[in-house]
């Protein structure tokens, strides 16, 4: 669907078929990002995901793919499985606070991988400089509410004067960003020089860094890629993974025909003397199934990140000027009949086939992190993540619709609520253990790391 808004054509791809064509095949040309100034003023350019196409974009992705690529993964998964294992405890005591464990083990795990940092509550000091920053950049998105991406005289305008929003969202969200980007590494920084470092990405991107240059101090632009490849990896892996578990537990209180089979898979492949280990992965196709259908039934991101054309292209008879917008409809395709058939139901069984995962099937990762040479870096971390979650919570607990704030039977639905990352409305918060020995073996768990 081509949207001729003036000043700037916009491209919506709402097909698997154009976003292959266009943003895999194309990617020399489809990859680029629409720059905007309210997230540069905030200081949120330092995302990867905002870079505009070039040679700065490709060495941040470089860097941070080496210790996110698939061979590097095995180096994190104590600390994934310890905060899968926290989690489980936490939920076995207060089940009513579901989305807050859920929230927390993801915040601790990929603290822990990136900087070292362990946090055992989401009142941490840091987890609050992280969500002023993420409100601030949901309110630079919002780019109908900001004129001074169409009137860019507006940056000029002081704050206490009238028609100063833009400076007025600036100075309060600035602060909180660079806070977030820069301070958990001064503290590994600290920590090295005093000998007491804590392995971690940041740790080692920091000696080889040092190592490189010969000494402590590094250049501006070797000090700028350290602070921004570390600085997005919170941000990538945070909301992205809680939404998709967020959607888990609501299919699994709404279809518990599917909870049963797959808890079923699980008793037959692990047992019920231990929780499921990331080598158990391959054995537990339809696990695998589950997972796959999470991210295709209520995708974190109904809407990819923009891309934007650089060069004027055809296709299928239509002409595309440069400097389009192209936004990929990542709901559209995810809810494809041609592709899912009753698209709006939750059932794995449709990418299984013969006892395997069935290649034939569109695989829903193809949209559900990103496209082309723009796809989320920190997939397979994220993914693997999630997939262990969903084992373990499946191993131990029974998942029901639980109660509502009143105590009062809740009444689920599918709304979500809207943003860049979508979250369900309502969370199921019937946890319970399947058994006295699920529950023996939940007890054995640390409650925090």
């Amino acid at each position: 669907m081509f949207l001729d808004v003036p000043m700037q054509p916009i491209l919506v791809v709402d097909s698997a078929q154009a976003a292959t064509d266009l943003l895999e095949k194309r990617s020399h040309l489809y990859s680029d990002r629409l720059q905007l100034l309210m997230p540069k003023l905030m200081s949120w350019d330092f995302s990867m995901a905002l870079m505009p196409y070039g040679a700065d974009w490709r060495a941040h992705r470089k860097a941070f793919h080496r210790y996110f690529e698939p061979n590097a993964l095995p180096a994190y998964d104590d600390i994934i499985r310890h905060e899968i294992s926290a989690c489980i405890s936490r939920l076995l005591d207060s089940p009513e606070n579901i989305t807050i464990h859920v929230r927390q083990m993801f915040a601790s795990m990929i603290l822990q991988i990136v900087y070292g940092m362990k946090i055992h509550s989401l009142d941490d000091e840091f987890i609050r400089v992280v969500e002023e920053a993420l409100d601030g950049a949901n309110r630079a998105g919002a780019i109908g509410e900001n004129w001074v991406e169409f009137l860019p005289f507006l940056q000029y305008i002081p704050s206490w004067l009238p028609g100063g929003r833009t400076s007025r969202l600036a100075e309060r969200y600035k602060p909180f960003v660079e806070n977030m980007i820069k301070g958990p590494l001064q503290k590994v920084r600290s920590a090295l020089n005093e000998g007491v470092a804590i392995p971690c990405i940041a740790n080692s991107m920091l000696m080889e860094l040092q190592d490189k240059v010969g000494s402590s101090e590094l250049p501006l632009d070797q000090e700028r890629l350290l602070r921004n490849v570390t600085g997005v990896a919170y941000i990538g892996a945070s909301d992205t993974t809680v939404s998709a578990v967020t959607s888990f537990l609501l299919a699994m209180a709404l279809y518990p025909n599917v909870q049963k089979k797959a808890q079923e898979e699980l008793d037959r492949v692990v047992g019920t003397g231990r929780l499921p280990e990331p080598s158990d992965w391959d054995s537990l196709v339809y696990i695998q199934a589950v997972t796959l259908e999470t991210m295709r039934w209520i995708p974190a991101g109904p809407l990819a990140v923009p891309h934007r054309l650089t060069e004027d292209d055809e296709y299928n008879g239509y002409f595309i000027p440069a400097g389009t917008i192209v936004i990929p409809n990542a709901w559209a395709m995810l809810h494809d009949p041609s592709d899912y058939p009753e698209p709006g139901t939750f059932k794995p069984e449709r990418f299984i086939k013969d006892g395997r995962i069935d290649p034939n099937v569109r695989n829903p990762r193809a949209f559900a992190f990103g496209f082309g040479r723009r796809v989320c870096p920190g997939e397979d971390l994220g993914f693997n993540a999630v997939g262990l979650f969903i084992a373990t919570a499946l191993q131990v607990f029974n998942i029901s619709a639980g109660v509502d704030a009143d105590s009062k039977p809740q009444k689920l639905s599918t709304e979500v609520r809207d943003g860049f990352i979508i979250h369900p409305i309502t969370v199921p918060t019937g946890i319970s253990p399947r058994s006295d020995a699920a529950e023996r073996l939940i007890r054995e768990q640390p409650a925090s790391v």
